[in-house]
């Protein structure tokens, strides 16, 4: 009877929420006002619970009552102790942590429990043993940075009897550095006039939330942007405008909102074709008049390259063979050192005078050449060879090189001549337009006759043409045929 008059003694407790007092109907005993009584988790077992009676009161909307006996031990005290609660719980946020600060209650508790939500109303106890008086903080650690979590502390007595729960503190664990800038900012010319493929390195950061591409037409001024979620290394961006120069840079943000500095600068223009070989249109219209013992050429500047799309041609090259029929552009330049008549470029003329040509001999034959900007040369003459149209690439199984495989062509030169290619280069291109735009042709293959390619280049297996051993191989290759003028096939 002391026990129950003692004035530190709480209410009756139970193993549920019935109890001697409560109405199921009335919901006399809500369930903030029962955990405000006995915290979460406070609870004692004093014996077995059994059904002794059930009947429903004969009323609208009835439901049963049921009558509780418990079978134990009588001298158990059935009435719980109050655990003072924990005052003042503050979180302060950290790099993937929550520091966790409170002042101890009144009456020294034998320790303290720490319970965490994700949404403030699901909690879940985090110590695996309690924090221990007179301790009256807790870090919890591993956390996502960005993330908002929420915290209560109880009371526990040295019977175990817990507490009602503190006020509810939350924290946001932020990441105060920003990430390392991306490295590796690729641009690639697709070859489709409006698309640029972009791709970059992966950063290692583990609380990486997204990247962002930013790009312009100037150089550091980026009036678009794009975000990539953390795993994506690569994108294309299209709806670009064709042959013109795109700036590119990319950024990292971490979970905390964190940007790093600008990747470095990459440049692409999207372009139709490879630049590589596109050449110049091929002169048509190259006349040659006499004035006195001099020949004067006269020819129209090409404006459009062998697709048709426009051109700028910055020179010419003027080649002079005498008394010679059957020669191409590269036994002229073997055979005959002083084929190439003019020294240094004709800078964007479209004339030219040999002095003193008409004492030569009683042939004269003059080839000219037109170069864009790029370097690449145009044809000699008016007529091209066909292109070659099997062109197959395959990996080498034993040696890992690049395999390519092609047919021989046959052409027909003013309908009468057939036959006549010389030689086949190859080019290897690389279409990553910030680091250079002309590729040189990698190889020229020669048949032994007109309707058969070489043997097989030392390095290569497996009946190849050709064979690419480099550790950087090109992204695409192309051929093209050339004959015994100079004239060189569409690819």
């Amino acid at each position: 009877e002391a026990f129950l008059n003692a004035s530190d003694r709480g209410v009756i407790g139970s193993t549920g929420y019935t109890t001697i007092s409560y109405l199921n109907e009335d919901e006399a005993f809500t369930t903030p006002f029962f955990n405000s009584l006995f915290g979460v988790s406070k609870k004692r077992t004093i014996g077995d619970v059994v059904e002794s009676a059930r009947f429903a009161i004969p009323s609208a909307n009835s439901r049963p009552v049921l009558s509780l006996v418990l079978l134990g031990d009588p001298t158990t005290k059935i009435l719980l102790p109050d655990v003072p609660k924990p005052l003042s719980l503050s979180a302060d946020a950290g790099n993937q942590s929550a520091n966790l600060n409170w002042q101890h209650p009144s009456v020294a508790p034998y320790g303290y429990n720490i319970y965490r939500s994700l949404d403030g109303n699901t909690f879940s106890k985090i110590n695996s043993s309690l924090v221990l008086y007179p301790s009256s903080s807790y870090s919890d650690s591993g956390l996502t940075n960005g993330t908002t979590y929420y915290y209560y502390v109880t009371s526990v007595d040295s019977e175990g009897f817990e507490s009602a729960s503190s006020n509810i503190a939350q924290a946001t664990p932020t990441n105060p550095n920003p990430p390392a800038a991306p490295t590796g900012l690729r641009v690639v010319d697709l070859g489709l006039g409006d698309s640029l493929k972009i791709s970059w390195n992966a950063n290692s950061e583990t609380d990486l939330s997204y990247y962002k591409l930013y790009w312009g037409t100037s150089s550091n001024v980026y009036t678009n942007s794009q975000t990539y979620p953390k795993t994506t290394t690569s994108t294309t961006i299209s709806g670009l405008s064709t042959n013109v120069n795109y700036y590119f840079a990319l950024t990292a943000t971490n979970s905390s909102g964190k940007e790093s500095a600008y990747s470095n600068e990459a440049i692409g223009k999207p372009t139709n074709y490879p630049v590589a070989v596109r050449i110049p249109a091929m002169i048509t219209d190259l006349m040659v008049e006499r004035s006195g013992n001099d020949l004067i050429l006269k020819w129209t500047k090409p404006q459009v390259d062998i697709k048709g799309d426009p051109i700028t041609v910055v020179s010419f090259d003027i080649y002079r063979v005498v008394n010679q029929f059957n020669y191409n552009l590269d036994t002229v330049s073997l055979a005959y050192p002083n084929a190439k008549i003019n020294v240094g470029a004709v800078e964007g003329e479209n004339t030219y005078t040999d002095s003193g040509a008409v004492n030569l001999g009683n042939i004269v034959t003059y080839l000219v050449v037109a170069k864009d900007s790029n370097g690449n040369r145009s044809s000699a003459s008016h007529q091209p060879p066909s292109p070659v149209m099997t062109l197959r690439i395959q990996k080498s199984e034993t040696t890992g090189a690049t395999l390519i495989f092609f047919d021989p062509v046959t052409t027909t030169i003013d309908g009468k001549q057939t036959n006549l290619i010389t030689n086949y280069k190859l080019y290897g291109f690389y279409p990553i337009t910030s680091s250079k735009d002309h590729i040189s042709p990698s190889n020229a293959v020669s048949p032994l006759n007109p309707m058969l390619l070489s043997v097989p280049l030392p390095s290569c297996e497996e009946g190849a043409v050709y064979c690419d051993s480099s550790t950087s191989p090109p992204l695409f290759y192309t051929v093209v045929a050339v004959d015994n003028r100079g004239n060189t096939s569409l690819y």
